[in-house]
């Protein structure tokens, strides 16, 4: 016979599943990119079967009607004197995490252009989960960021209509997410290696300079060494943890907020 347990210390949660507001760790399971995918139109509200579903898989009545429908514009911005037509079409990506221990799954998209270059959101994302602080030209695959197994770390969130996802800003590759920081002074190796760098090199400069040295780990002091894409790769998350790192040390590193200086 099951054990009867007290409820009084386990979360409330009807679902059974995942909790709103609660860290998981979150497999990768697929990326997915839908192209062509009817963007929102004010014309089309109310109507079914068309916005946020793929040109092509739309009937010949449904493409009629948004092949049909006017152009949206964007406001005008200071110079100009023409407004600019909203694009009528988008490609999107998806992300679909399975939480490990529920096997529940969970999905983030983000709107992209129409020239595939990732747009602001999901470049800070991209930046963000995987240590890479990329711009969206440097010549990568999204299986060279992404392997479909990684283990993530992320918050689950309820959306107003009661879905489960994930907040986007939490999301992170488990590997970089724990802190390496033990203290106000206690750096890693290559975080100290970054202080170093900085104070040799980069003070009275602005601190935005310092992406400039990720993709050569800090003119070669971070490695691995290597001109091959995977050796790249590593050298820029690494050098980029270690500017995460040394942003949370509490290690004094600009006098004004905003110029390297000591």
């Amino acid at each position: 016979m099951a054990e009867t347990e007290s409820a009084f210390n386990m979360p409330l949660n009807f679902g059974g599943n995942v909790v709103d507001g609660k860290k998981y760790d979150l497999e990768l399971v697929n990326i997915t990119i839908r192209r062509k995918v009817v963007a929102f139109k004010e014309s089309l509200r109310g109507i079914s079967g068309t916005m946020g579903i793929e040109y092509d898989k739309l009937t010949e009545e449904k493409k009629k009607i948004v092949d049909e429908a006017p152009d949206d514009f964007f406001d005008l911005r200071p110079g100009e004197t023409e407004k600019r037509a909203k694009p009528r079409f988008k490609n999107t990506i998806s992300f679909q995490f399975k939480e490990v221990d529920s096997g529940k799954n969970l999905f983030l998209s983000f709107d992209m252009q129409m020239n595939g270059f990732p747009e602001a959101r999901l470049r800070e994302f991209v930046t963000q989960s995987t240590g890479f602080p990329i711009v969206g030209d440097e010549g990568f695959k999204w299986g060279d960021l992404y392997k479909q197994g990684d283990v993530f770390v992320g918050t689950v969130i309820r959306t107003d209509k009661g879905r489960f996802t994930l907040d986007p800003t939490t999301v992170v590759k488990k590997s970089i997410s724990t802190p390496v920081v033990t203290g106000p002074v206690a750096l890693s190796d290559n975080a100290q290696l970054m202080l170093d760098f900085i104070k040799r090199t980069l003070v009275d400069q602005n601190k935005g300079v310092i992406v400039d040295y990720f993709q050569s780990g800090l003119d070669g002091l971070i490695g691995p060494a290597g001109d091959d894409p995977e050796s790249a790769g590593q050298r820029r998350a690494n050098t980029y943890k270690a500017w995460t790192e040394l942003k949370s040390s509490g290690v004094e590193y600009s006098k004004d907020g905003k110029n390297f200086g000591f």
